[in-house]
């Protein structure tokens, strides 16, 4: 027992023994590793001395089976810390629990225990799953739902060669906010116009149609002239893609051809794109020939005459005179307009007659001449000896004949006479002496009586007198006047197959109808008076208030039996006349309402009822329209007149054009504008004053913004567009508009209102003349009727051009000054519009029936009546212009003077230029009421060789009453028309044209006194009938009676 303990006690040395070694050994680790890490980076190199010791943190275990039986282990302390994973505050899943021997923090890898399907919040735990953990503490992971990854390719594939371009694009779409699939296109390329907007599918392979971009170039060539002004006959805008190349031969006007290279400003090759290049063209001198066909009541006489010229030579009369068959004469409906180069022409002719001379020689018996003369008469006209016996003498009976032989000036026809009454005379007595009686005063001698002759032939020689007759039947025939009527322009509305009235409705027409044909029968009537239950029963404007309308009718009554409007206090929205009595009302009423129910049948087939569209006591008279609006051709007319705008629309009610509030404000319809509050446009701020008149404070310069609306098809095909709105009336716009235009080329249009508003003699030419190549849309408003500046514009290029007033917008005053209505009336060049693609006239009167009462200010376009070309126009300009408002813009508004569709201008001043009558205009058969020709002081000056061809025949037409031709003069002062010239200068076929001269200068009644260079062409025109009581002389005549003339 006793070696027992000692063996159990050698046991215990033994293990303690090893444990020490063991402890030794684990020291000697933890002694060399600290030396290392941080003893010996403290201390320097030498030698150390360290005891063995082992670490406070270092806990010795003995495994219990090592254990003798006294030993006593120490037991390991074990923390026990908990993770529980968060989604926001809930708890996802059960805690998670693990042990370890620290109680300080420690790095743990949760990775294992992170619930399925969720992965930790990435903002929360950006360095991953090793996650710093407090030891025996609850720690709370904040985890979301892991998402699945949608991933969308697009493949890009050129449209033009069906090929892939770039890369595939793979995107997760979820991920990317307000996705735009353009961004991401291939370099280069773009989506097709067609498809902006093309559909894909999330997750999938989308193929998207792309398209190469190719970079527009947009190059401007001006063809001038090589004249002292570069007249410019065409500007042409050519559109490129990429390197395409710019062929100006490509573009050059017909008719035309280069100058040579060494006066060109550039070579015709190598033209950058982009850029704006001047070449210079002459007109191509090509071969015309001209054919003349005479024509005599409807038959040809004699065979086609060709005449060959080149160029622009023009063919006169004179050549067509060398070509006419002989005993013919050119007609005066025939001018030279009327020639149109490489075709047959018809030369309508009148016969001309022919005159002979005849002598006639009377004698006594005794050979001794009595009477001796030339008689000049017609071919056609017949006479005998007899008519020419000298007074108190007959045929002696020894005449061998009294028959007259025509022609012959010699002494053929010589005739023998004798007195009627021979005296028998008795030899005479010798005389008796007498006393010298007083002398008896002789009477004194009768002045011999010249013969009677017409009282318009002057006492002049009988060789003068056969110059004059000559003169005459050289010169035509005067017109009729009263059986002239003028062409209108063919309308360019185009008609639409509209379906006829139902029953129903032709029923309630005929019902109006009826009611006005009982009044027209009541008419003759001495007694009847108008009434407003007869009128009401036909006059049912629709939309109306029955009031208003019971109103008007009364006062309608009341007017149409002789009363005054203003004693109704009431004015008309149009200037009319107010002196009409009962009968003239009577008498009207009748011819207008037969003229208006004529063909009522046919109108209901074509849809068409009587309405009312101006409700006013002056006006009971209807007008045919549709009862249908899609049936109207007017509307949709202006559906196309809307698409044409610079600003196009095609949307909600584009069957209608802009109103006066429209025209004013700048607005169009589908468009929204926005003020731009860009610095550099200057500080400006709209204003409206008293009345309703816009003004624009501070720079007086607004710019506004224009972008299409949604809806509004044609006007999204355009870009958006800037427009400067300038106020005239501000000093300071006018000085700064032209540098702010130079400046921001991306303003493209320009408005100015208010011209003339402070000053009627406003002068905007400056700004017109220096106006930037991009401006091409400008609107302009004139409150005063001298417009300057206009000319400038006829050699640039616009898209638009828009003009208007707040004014009367109907005044056309010329030749009407007595209406005191009128100012000075509006007048249009239209050569300025020569480059211009449209010119907008959306009418509203400015004074019209809805508005004649107000004060306010209202904005309508100009409605112009007279052509005035302007000063220094050429008369090739003027011609265009001509041609331009009578057939190739003749469906422009603008050009439809007073009568809308198919209308034109009937007034004509060309004051301002150098041309004396309307020759070489191509007028065809339109008539105009009103010339106004250009003179200075009191004396207008006329060759007598323009009378042929003036054309001033094209005043005369039966205009009606009150309205009569007239022939004015721009100086007040001129009193006198001196024609300049002898009697070769008359010509053929003048007399036409000298009496519509006559007719247009007496109806003004300021010419009193025709001045002639002599009594040849005083006696002419005196002949010609024409002169009625204008007084005629010569300039001798003149100078000797009227003393001093102060020109």
């Amino acid at each position: 027992m006793i070696r027992a303990k000692k063996n159990k006690i050698i046991k215990s040395f033994l293990l303690l023994g090893s444990s020490a070694i063991g402890a030794i050994g684990i020291s000697s680790i933890v002694f060399n590793s600290r030396s290392k890490s941080d003893i010996q980076d403290k201390q320097t190199i030498g030698p150390r001395n360290a005891e063995p010791k082992l670490s406070d943190k270092i806990f010795v275990i003995i495994k219990p089976e090592y254990n003798a039986p006294n030993d006593t282990n120490l037991i390991s302390e074990e923390i026990e810390t908990t993770i529980e994973f968060k989604e926001g505050q809930t708890v996802i899943g059960e805690p998670i629990k693990i042990k370890t021997k620290t109680k300080e923090e420690f790095k743990y890898d949760i990775s294992k225990f992170i619930p399925e399907g969720y992965m930790l919040v990435p903002e929360t735990y950006p360095k991953g799953t090793e996650i710093i953990l407090t030891a025996g503490q609850v720690n709370s992971i904040f985890i979301q739902k892991i998402k699945k990854v949608v991933k969308t390719t697009f493949r890009f594939i050129d449209k033009e060669t069906n090929q892939e371009v770039g890369n595939p694009l793979i995107l997760d779409l979820d991920t990317i906010e307000n996705f735009d699939l353009k961004k991401y296109l291939p370099s280069g390329f773009k989506l097709p116009d067609d498809n902006q907007n093309p559909s894909y599918t999330k997750g999938e392979v989308n193929d998207i149609l792309v398209e190469q971009i190719h970079k527009q170039y947009e190059t401007i060539l001006f063809f001038k002239l090589k004249n002292t002004t570069e007249e410019l006959i065409r500007r042409e805008k050519v559109v490129t893609i990429d390197d395409q190349k710019v062929n100006p031969a490509n573009f050059i006007p017909d008719g035309y051809e280069f100058e040579p290279q060494n006066l060109q400003p550039q070579s015709f090759d190598n033209l950058k794109p982009g850029g704006h290049y001047t070449f210079f063209i002459k007109k191509t001198k090509v071969k015309h020939q001209t054919q003349l066909k005479f024509v005599y009541q409807n038959e040809q006489i004699g065979p086609l005459k060709t005449i060959i010229t080149y160029g622009d030579t023009e063919i006169t009369i004179e050549q067509i005179n060398q070509r006419k068959p002989e005993k013919y004469q050119i007609s005066p409906s025939f001018t030279q307009a009327n020639i149109q180069l490489d075709r047959i022409n018809i030369i309508p002719l009148d016969k001309i007659r022919q005159m002979d001379q005849t002598k006639l020689i009377y004698k006594d018996k005794n050979d001794k001449l009595i009477k001796e003369l030339t008689v000049t008469k017609y071919e056609d006209e017949t006479f005998d000896a007899s008519q020419y016996l000298p007074s108190e003498y007959q045929f002696a009976s020894s005449n061998a004949t009294t028959n007259v032989v025509r022609g012959r000036v010699d002494n053929t026809n010589t005739y023998i006479v004798e007195l009627i009454n021979q005296p028998v005379t008795p030899p005479e007595p010798e005389p008796q002496p007498q006393p010298t009686p007083e002398p008896t005063p002789e009477p004194e001698p009768e002045p011999v009586q010249p013969e009677e002759k017409d009282k318009n032939i002057p006492s002049i020689t009988t060789s003068s007198e056969e110059e004059i007759k000559r003169i005459i039947a050289q010169g035509g025939k005067k017109i009729d006047i009263h059986s002239v009527k003028g062409d209108t322009k063919a309308s360019t509305i185009q008609n639409i197959k509209a379906k006829a009235l139902e029953n129903q409705k032709i029923a309630k027409q005929r019902e109006k109808v009826s009611a006005i044909r009982s009044i027209i029968s009541k008419l003759s009537d001495p007694n009847y008076k108008f009434n407003a239950d007869d009128l009401a029963r036909f006059y049912q404007p629709e939309g109306k208030d029955p009031e208003v309308i019971r109103r008007v009718l009364e006062n309608m009554a009341k007017y149409l039996n002789g009363a005054k409007l203003k004693d109704l206090n009431w004015s008309s929205a149009f200037p009319i006349n107010d002196s009409l009595t009962a009968e003239d009302h009577k008498r009207i009423f009748k011819a207008q309402m037969e003229a208006t129910l004529e063909n009522a049948e046919e109108y209901y087939k074509k849809g068409m009822v009587l309405n009312w569209a101006v409700i006013d006591p002056s006006n009971p008279y209807p007008t045919w329209g549709f009862a249908d609006p899609n049936d109207n051709p007017v509307y949709q007319n202006q559906k196309k007149i809307n698409k044409a705008r610079a600003f196009a629309y095609d949307g909600k009610n584009s069957e209608y054009g802009r109103t006066g509030g429209d025209l004013g404000a700048g607005k169009y319809p589908g468009w929204k504008d926005t003020v731009l509050t860009d610095r550099k446009y200057g500080s400006s701020k709209r204003v409206t004053q008293a009345g309703n008149r816009q003004f624009i404070t501070g720079d007086g310069i607004e710019v506004r913004k224009y972008t299409a609306e949604r809806g509004n098809e044609a006007g999204r095909a355009q870009p958006d567009q800037i427009v400067a709105f300038m106020d005239a009336s501000n000093p300071t716009a006018v000085n700064k508009i032209i540098d702010l235009l130079r400046k921001n080329t991306e303003i493209t249009g320009l408005f100015i209102s208010n011209i003339g508003t402070k000053d009627k003699n406003q002068d905007i030419s400056e700004i017109l003349r220096q106006l930037p190549p991009q401006i091409d849309k400008l609107t302009l408003f004139y409150d005063t009727e001298f417009m300057t500046g206009l000319s400038y514009l006829k050699n640039r290029h616009f898209k638009q051009v828009e003009l208007g007033t707040t004014i009367n917008n109907q005044d056309d005053n010329l030749g009407d000054e007595t209406r005191t209505e009128y100012i000075h009336g509006w007048g249009i060049d239209p050569i300025v519009f020569q480059h211009t693609d449209f010119v907008a006239h959306d009418w509203t009167a400015t004074k019209g029936w809805d508005n004649y009462r107000t004060h306010d200010v209202q904005y309508g376009p100009i409605q112009f009546n007279i052509i005035r070309p302007s000063k220094g126009s050429t008369l090739e300009e003027v011609k265009k212009g001509f041609d331009m408002v009578l057939r190739t813009h003749a469906g422009w508004a603008i050009f439809n003077g007073v009568w809308g569709d198919g209308g034109y201008p009937i007034k004509i001043d060309l004051s301002e230029t150098q041309f004396k009558s309307l020759r070489g205009i191509n007028l065809e058969n339109y008539k105009f009421r009103v010339i106004k020709l250009p003179s200075q002081g009191t004396t207008f000056d006329l060759d007598i060789s323009e009378i042929k061809d003036s054309q001033y025949t094209a005043i005369l037409s039966n205009w009606g009453p009150p309205d009569k031709p007239k022939i004015l003069f721009g100086d007040p002062r001129t009193t006198k028309v001196h024609l300049r010239g002898n009697k070769n200068d008359f010509g053929s076929n003048w007399i036409a044209q000298w009496q519509a001269f006559i007719e247009g200068i007496s109806n003004v009644g300021t010419i009193k006194t025709i001045i002639v260079d002599d009594e040849i062409v005083k006696g002419a025109l005196l002949a010609s009938g024409t002169l009625r009581s204008l007084k005629i002389m010569t300039q001798q005549e003149a100078d000797n009676g009227s003393g001093l003339d102060f020109d």
